[in-house]
Order: C-alpha cells, then structure tokens, then sequence
C-alpha cells in the first residue's frame, strides 16, 4: 500500500512538471513572438541581440520606424526577477509599449504614459528598468532617456542615462538627452547582463572602442553571450549609421 500511494504521489508530479515545461514553453515562444522584425533600411544598420538565461526572458526590445522611415523608436526592457512571473511582466509592458505607440506621444510623454499604467502588473518589490530612445533622420540627432537602465554606448563612449524605473512611483520623473549624429556613427543599448560582463576583469578590455568595426563588435558581444559566463538575461540594440 505505501509503494503503492508513493507511486501514485510520483506519477502526480511529474504531471505537473510535464505541464509546467509545457508552459515555460509556450512564453518562451510568445516571447520570441513579440519581438519586432524590422525592414531594412538605407540609413541605419540595426542589429539586436536577445540571449535569455534560463528559457523564459526578463529582457525585451521594442522597435518601430515612424515618419515613412525617418524616426526609428526604440525601447530596451529589463524586468527585475526570473521566472514565469516575470515572463508574463515582460510581455505585458512590450503590450503597453504597443499601446503607448499607437498614441504618437513624444519619448518623455511615452515613458510617462507607461509608468503610469504599469504599476498595476507588477507586486510588492518587482519592476521595470527601460532606456527609450528616438534616432531622428531628419533632425540628424538621437534622443533618450534612462528609466534604470543607466547607461548606453556612444561611438566608444559611455553616456550615462539616470533615471528612475518604471512601474515604482506614479509621479517618477525622466530626463530628456540629445546627441547629434553622422555617418558612421555607432550606437550600443544593452541590458545588465552584457554591461555587468564587460566590467569584469577578465573582459574589460574588450570595451566598445570609437572606430572598430561594427560588425566585430557585434559578433563580440554574441560571442560573450555564448561564452557562458554571462549571470543574467543579455539583451541589446546595437546600431551604425550609413
């Protein structure tokens, strides 16, 4: 009788391990789903990057082109924790960022407008670091700003992005930046797991220097990413200006 019911008590979880996988994989797929596919374009090369630590992601990127092609828009999203929790965060501030979108505000009144709505899908403790940005080829400049993730990459030099996270204070405050940009210029938005590795001694000279190829740099960071010794989701933008 007792090997009996330890049997019946073994068969019962591995049909909820069975189930849970099944749900693991369907975020990660629904993850991967909402990722934006861009045209190429004439101006700009993008390139992006997106290696989750487990199978689910914390990370995320958004990207759209508005005015026929002249203004790319660009978010980078960093959900605290791991986990189907955090998937489901994950995918519910990339659907705020659609919505947010649609309502063709300017980058501070989109990051304002998301802040305001996205305390609601998360608990006690959890949120969300962004960086938004706006490459506008008409104005030959590019605009950001930080919301907890704190810096980003800039032709080699590091420009710091200070601002409070999303989804923690309705009343957070962001500051607006503007840099002009030429051809050639190349431009590197990363999340933590990249940046935390690249200020480790024993990569820390392989930095991100002003007039390295581009393409070198990339299959740099995705040869980090693949090295296995990256602690965290990895996710980045990186883009050169034709």
């Amino acid at each position: 009788r007792d090997i009996a019911q330890r049997k019946k008590a073994e068969d019962a979880v591995r049909v909820i391990q069975a189930k849970m996988a099944q749900d693991i994989e369907l975020a990660r797929r629904v993850q991967l789903e909402l990722l934006p596919k861009l045209p190429k374009s004439p101006r700009v090369d993008v390139h992006c990057l997106y290696y989750p630590a487990n199978l689910v992601n914390g990370d995320s990127y958004h990207l759209e082109w508005r005015n026929e092609g002249k203004l790319l828009c660009g978010f980078l999203i960093d959900v605290t924790g791991h986990g189907m929790a955090t998937a489901l965060q994950t995918a519910s501030i990339n659907v705020l960022l659609r919505e947010g979108a649609a309502a063709k505000l300017p980058l501070l009144g989109q990051l304002r407008w998301i802040n305001a709505r996205a305390a609601k899908y998360f608990t006690e403790g959890a949120y969300v670091a962004m960086l938004a940005f706006e490459l506008d080829f008409t104005l030959r400049e590019l605009r950001y700003a930080g919301a907890g993730i704190a810096q980003f990459y800039a032709n080699g030099t590091k420009i710091e992005t200070p601002g409070m996270f999303v989804g923690m204070w309705e009343d957070a405050e962001f500051t607006l930046g503007v840099l002009t940009v030429s051809e050639g210029d190349t431009f590197y938005f990363l999340t933590d797991g990249f940046t935390d590795a690249l200020a480790q001694p024993e990569t820390a000279g392989i930095g991100l220097p002003e007039g390295e190829d581009f393409k070198a740099h990339v299959a740099m960071l995705e040869e980090l990413a693949g090295s296995g010794t990256l602690k965290d989701d990895a996710t980045g933008i990186c883009l050169q200006i034709k």
